[in-house]
């Protein structure tokens, strides 16, 4: 996001629509939440942002999901206190992924490969030498369950491991619109 666009949450959830004049939008309604997909959403994208090559950017407001249309709509004042559930969700995902960049070797200077091992689902791997990490982006509307090698640790996200027994199959479930960051 930045000061010359509409917020991603409110295109992402529909609340301003992609052919409309943003900034008339922004200017003539008070746009707002419908739902919790445009939360759901953000999380997907800061996924995507710190675990990309580069240096990842995040427009105040974003680790939250703030709405709104083009400016100066998309500059209301930040919110630190009295945010909701799904607000406190997201700044929390957002601060799980900015520490997990920041202490992963692999996400900061590792190569990248991007794999689509189901459809619906997005694997972002970096691999530096000794370490690799996998971030995994579920963009479909159902659970998705990912085979994985035993022994693999969740780092990030709201995914989970099952099955992880040291002799036996695993598998990362990642909810509709989740994410999971593994070390494997």
């Amino acid at each position: 996001g930045n000061q010359d666009r509409a917020r991603f949450t409110s295109l992402a959830e529909g609340t301003v629509k992609f052919d409309e004049d943003h900034k008339f939008a922004g200017w003539t309604r008070s746009i707002n939440h419908k739902g919790v997909a445009g939360y759901a959403r953000m999380r997907q994208l800061q996924a995507f942002t710190l675990s990309m090559p580069g240096i990842p950017c995040l427009y105040y407001g974003d680790e939250i999901a703030d709405v709104g249309g083009n400016d100066p709509d998309n500059r209301r004042m930040l919110r630190r206190e009295h945010l909701n559930e799904d607000e406190l969700r997201t700044r929390e995902h957002f601060s799980d992924f900015a520490r997990l960049r920041q202490s992963r070797m692999s996400l900061v200077a590792g190569l990248t490969t991007l794999e689509v091992p189901q459809e619906g689902v997005l694997a972002i791997r970096r691999t530096y030498p000794g370490e690799t990490t996998t971030v995994l982006i579920n963009k479909s509307g159902e659970e998705q369950v990912i085979p994985v090698k035993a022994g693999i640790t969740l780092l990030a996200g709201d995914g989970e491991i099952v099955g992880a027994g040291e002799l036996g199959d695993a598998a990362v479930v990642i909810p509709a619109l989740g994410t999971a960051a593994i070390d494997n």
